[in-house]
């Protein structure tokens, strides 16, 4: 009685180790990070400047808004505009992040160092806070709206929704993968994923003049058309009184409620129905159980700190997770398949 008595105690000195890595990695109000990721360009490393609610409960799922700011922006005063924008609209609990771009580029859509950063910054950002993965957004403005629409297509499978605001494009042939270009038109977009994410995009009247070689106004029409052509769900949304910047309120909130709301999204998985990972303090294994067939599925495990240590090809409805290499600590596990996008997360403890 006495040794049973002792592991107990052993295990729950565990427990409230963990506790208090996790409380100390879930830092609340504003701060900063880094986040690393490699890409066709090599290892990449940003800051990022994030923002939690200061009564933020780990118990809860957040959306997490990833924003892009303008050329010669900065992502802690974009931050600020993310914040308005998302706590005034029909959200709910939402963690922001802003991200810096790629050190050798002018712009978001210059070079290929910002290829990746949205799954870079989701995989961080989970690794230490609760994401709802079916409720996460790219937004951007200006050259950082033209680039949550690069990224965000070349990354649908991860996000809800696209939000570009006045978004940079070059000209018709740059939304068409025709223009030629070297800098503005380095990268093509990913059309055959458009009908994978919800996409709405502002521009303001006063643009109807104003752009790089056309309007911005008349080329913002005209990537709504071309996602909806190939397959997508995107609106338009016209700030009457507004030029090249950031729309009022009252059409960001159109903007952003429409995807949100809409239904073409990421499935949402009632995750105490369909899904068990046990037992919740490890030793040697973990299993994963799901009362659903699963096909073209990976199984992602992260560390406390958000780095990948373990990727599963996983299908069927069960699989034995090997964890007698892992050190002790948290470790949040992600079911990723092809077709559906992230659709569970959970997590355990190693515990030796």
């Amino acid at each position: 009685m006495k040794k049973t008595n002792t592991m107990k105690k052993v295990i729950i000195f565990f427990i409230f180790i963990f506790a208090i890595g996790i409380s100390n990695a879930q830092q609340t109000g504003y701060f900063t990070t880094q986040v690393s990721w490699t890409n066709t360009a090599g290892l990449q490393t940003r800051t990022l400047n994030v923002y939690v609610p200061t009564n933020y409960n780990s118990s809860k799922d957040y959306s997490l808004v990833i924003g892009f700011h303008g050329l010669g922006g900065a992502p802690s005063t974009y931050l600020q505009s993310i914040i308005y924008y998302a706590t005034n609209s029909y959200f709910g609990d939402v963690i922001i992040a802003c991200p810096n771009e790629g050190v050798s580029s002018s712009s978001w859509f210059a070079g290929d160092e910002d290829f990746k950063i949205i799954s870079a910054i989701i995989n961080k950002m989970d690794g230490s806070h609760s994401i709802d993965l079916s409720k996460v957004f790219a937004q951007g403005f200006s050259f950082g709206g033209k680039s949550a629409y690069l990224h965000g297509l070349d990354e649908a499978d991860y996000l809800k929704g696209i939000i570009a605001h006045s978004p940079g494009f070059y000209n018709t042939q740059d939304i068409y993968n025709t223009c030629t270009e070297p800098l503005h038109c380095q990268h093509k977009y990913n059309y055959a994923n458009a009908w994978k994410v919800i996409v709405s995009i502002t521009a303001g009247s006063g643009e109807y003049n104003l752009g790089l070689t056309e309007p911005y106004l008349a080329l913002a029409k005209k990537a709504v058309a071309k996602l909806n052509a190939s397959g997508g769900n995107a609106k338009f949304f016209e700030d009457a009184t507004g030029y090249h910047n950031l729309p009022p309120l009252s059409i960001a909130k159109l903007c952003w409620d429409y995807v949100n709301t809409s239904t073409l999204a990421i499935e949402k998985v009632d995750h105490k129905k369909e899904f068990r990972i046990f037992p919740s303090l490890a030793n040697n294994e973990v299993y994963f159980q799901s009362n659903v067939i699963h096909t073209n599925s990976i199984i992602m495990i992260y560390n406390a700190t958000g780095v990948i240590v373990d990727k599963i090809n996983f299908s069927g409805n069960n699989t034995t997770i090997p964890v007698s290499e892992y050190a002790n600590g948290i470790y949040f596990m992600k079911l990723y398949n092809k077709e559906k996008g992230w659709i569970y997360r959970d997590k355990f403890i190693v515990t030796r």
